[in-house]
């Protein structure tokens, strides 16, 4: 079992925990029916029955035998390079680009070569799916990678590659069950998102930042950002992000998880908002977490814009 099979298990664990806590405080005060009320109502009103359902699918997920974790590596590490891939399609002047990753392993990297455009590199595999789709009224290209061989340890592997300083509208990853690996990303909206895999980014510049993780793991250096969205099911947010905490306003929403933005933190059943007066009259930053079950960090750093 790899190690986020393991966290999503202790996830699990945590909810069967909390209700038999629920279950033996209520008792004690009113009865077992008591009880019994007390703990659903708690868990459907402050988790939701939405959220209870996702991460139910992911637990039943994690416990398929067929499906792989996170990284192609044992430890976790992304050691992916070029050497000995396949250019498999040149990008030519694309600004808004998503990419969906399943069972892949994905690098995003700056190329030093003259490059009109991102270019696609592969590793040839036979159980390796790649499709692109262009978008016919603008310049919008989806990726699709996707590993089909259902076998212990199978996964696939490519890297985009990207001119320096490219800005894009709008970008966005979307890992299912997949590693990725982003170096400096600039656009006007940044969107990344992992079901049940994990997205480590370098520095991502743009003025609206959206995270959520369903059950995987985020982590990120954001510069730039005027608000920033992180949305935690049963996964971890990660983010440092640049200026000071009196420079955003905060909204949070914490269920059953674990909430820390800069100096502020939030365990269990919490919501709160802080909004803060500017004085020069100028529109505010804005952070908004939202934490189901399981964690939302946010640290702030001048060291980097």
């Amino acid at each position: 079992m790899s190690k986020w099979m393991k966290r999503i298990a202790v996830t699990g664990l945590i909810f069967i925990f909390s209700g038999i806590i629920l279950t033996l405080a209520a008792a004690a005060a009113g009865g077992l029916g008591a009880a019994r009320r007390g703990v659903s109502y708690v868990m459907e009103h402050y988790i939701g029955t939405e959220d209870l359902e996702r991460i139910g699918e992911l637990l039943d997920a994690a416990s398929d035998p067929g499906w792989d974790g996170i990284s192609p590596y044992a430890d976790g590490t992304m050691r992916i390079s070029r050497d000995g891939m396949t250019l498999y399609e040149r990008l030519e002047g694309v600004k808004n680009l998503s990419v969906a990753v399943e069972r892949t392993a994905l690098r995003i990297e700056t190329g030093t070569e003259p490059m009109d455009g991102p270019a696609l590199y592969v590793r040839e595999d036979p159980h390796l799916d790649v499709e692109v789709v262009r978008g016919t009224a603008d310049p919008a290209v989806q990726v699709k990678l996707s590993y089909q061989r259902r076998r212990r340890g199978g996964s696939g592997a490519a890297v985009l590659v990207m001119p320096a300083d490219w800005q894009f509208e709008e970008f966005s990853v979307d890992g299912a069950a997949g590693f990725v690996q982003l170096g400096d990303v600039c656009a006007d909206r940044i969107s990344l998102s992992v079901k049940a895999g994990e997205i480590r980014a370098e520095t991502l510049r743009a003025k609206k930042l959206t995270v959520r993780a369903d059950a995987g793991k985020i982590s990120a250096s954001a510069a730039g950002a005027e608000s920033v969205d992180a949305e935690a099911k049963a996964g971890a947010v990660s983010l440092r992000v640049s200026g000071a905490e009196d420079e955003f306003d905060f909204r949070i929403s914490n269920k059953a998880g674990n909430v820390r933005i800069g100096s502020t933190s939030y365990t269990g059943v919490n919501e709160d908002s802080l909004r803060r007066e500017a004085a020069d009259g100028r529109e505010r930053k804005e952070i908004s977490a939202d934490c189901a079950a399981g964690s939302v960090e946010i640290d702030f750093s001048q060291d980097f814009h």
